[in-house]
């Protein structure tokens, strides 16, 4: 049987089909998606855009993303009038919008206490002694509501390359209400409430030697994303 000299017939148009490209940091994803005609990239930090040409917009949060959508939306419902036809639109990471949605419910909807919705002011009654939460992103949206001081609490603060979106408000809320980082993984930093704990010279030496193996760890990882993605395209 003779080797197929024409190409198989088209049998769906996969642009009208939500689909997912998945692989590891640096395999060509972004690459890929930025060589279908009429594409539109809604892309967040963790993205690779860093190493190709894409049309787009950043996005930061969930309110970015729906704002965005919301003009892709209207400029389909005038033919794209006056500017570049959209076809396709690409999120790139959807991880990231996963983990936006997560904090846009948290910070706008309520806890749940057996199949009952609250805020988390309602279901904290001031006792909690210690504190540990991790919920992708969203943590400021209990420490903001929480009644109780707890004397150690624990947050998923950190990663790889993620740095908490609500950090700077974390942080702040600590220091205002007298607390001090004890203890850092490779993803929770770990607070506790001045005169519970004294912290040595030892934990001050462990603490300084994380932060500075962490900020290394991201450069690195950036860096090599970054030379991926160059040599992807």
């Amino acid at each position: 049987m003779p080797l197929a000299q024409e190409p198989t017939a088209i049998a769906i148009d996969p642009r009208r089909y939500m689909t997912a490209v998945h692989g590891p940091a640096g395999v060509g994803k972004t690459s890929f998606c930025a060589q279908i005609t009429d594409h539109y990239f809604f892309y967040t930090p963790n993205s690779g855009v860093e190493g190709v040409e894409v049309y787009g917009d950043p996005i930061l949060n969930w309110k970015d993303f729906i704002a965005k959508a919301k003009e892709v939306i209207e400029a389909k419902k005038k033919n794209f009038e006056n500017q570049r036809t959209i076809k396709i639109c690409v999120i790139d990471v959807l991880g990231d919008l996963f983990d936006y949605a997560g904090a846009e419910v948290c910070a706008t909807q309520r806890f749940m206490e057996k199949g009952v919705a609250h805020k988390f002011d309602k279901i904290d009654d001031g006792s909690i002694d210690l504190l540990s939460v991790d919920i992708e992103g969203a943590e400021w949206y209990v420490i903001e509501y929480m009644v109780s001081r707890p004397d150690i609490i624990s947050l998923e603060t950190h990663g790889a390359i993620y740095i908490n979106p609500n950090i700077n408000e974390i942080e702040e809320w600590l220091a205002d209400n007298n607390y001090r980082i004890w203890y850092m993984d490779e993803s929770d930093s770990v607070y506790v409430k001045n005169g519970i704990v004294n912290i040595g010279l030892l934990d001050k030496l462990l603490l300084f030697t994380k932060r500075i193996l962490l900020a290394i760890k991201r450069s690195r990882k950036r860096i090599k994303r970054k030379i991926k993605n160059l040599f992807a395209g």
